[in-house]
């Protein structure tokens, strides 16, 4: 067993990815238990199998990454318009709201495939296309309660 503070903090990318690669090495070869704790949630992701989410030394949410994906919900797109009529014309389309030249919805009821062709179909042709997984940073503010200084930042 092996318990790992914090291991990459200050490391260049290198660095901290040859880390990572040592972390994987000492599980996969030896069966080492590793109890790694973080801030950076993207390592968090990248490395372990279960994950705990601690908030003011309580464990407010556990289990693998996935599952505490799923809390937070699905994949999300967003779409930049040439104008706010496209915008609100592909809105309505989904059944969603346009912000000015921004369109962003969850991929519940819809798939990309048929974002896109519906879309297509329309001569709806947006400048900007992006769908966006939900992250552990996501899922970290969630079961905390705690935002984003001044909001969320942008989807893109």
């Amino acid at each position: 067993m092996l318990f790992l503070d914090e291991p990459t903090t200050g490391l260049d990318p290198v660095s901290r990815i040859e880390i990572w690669n040592e972390v994987r090495r000492l599980n996969e070869e030896f069966g080492t238990t590793i109890f790694l704790t973080t801030q950076y949630l993207e390592e968090a992701d990248e490395l372990a199998d279960r994950i705990a989410i601690i908030n003011h030394g309580k464990i407010v949410s556990e289990g693998t990454a996935e599952a505490l994906k799923r809390l937070v919900g699905g994949e999300t797109i967003a779409m930049t318009f040439h104008s706010n009529q496209e915008a609100a014309a592909a809105a309505a389309l989904f059944g969603h709201a346009a912000t000015g030249q921004h369109v962003a919805f969850e991929l519940v009821d819809h798939t990309l495939m048929e974002v896109v062709r519906q879309l297509d179909e329309r001569s709806l042709q947006p400048e900007r296309l992006t769908v966006k997984q939900p992250s552990l940073d996501d899922v970290f503010l969630k079961v905390t309660g705690e935002s984003y200084e001044g909001g969320v930042p942008d989807v893109d």
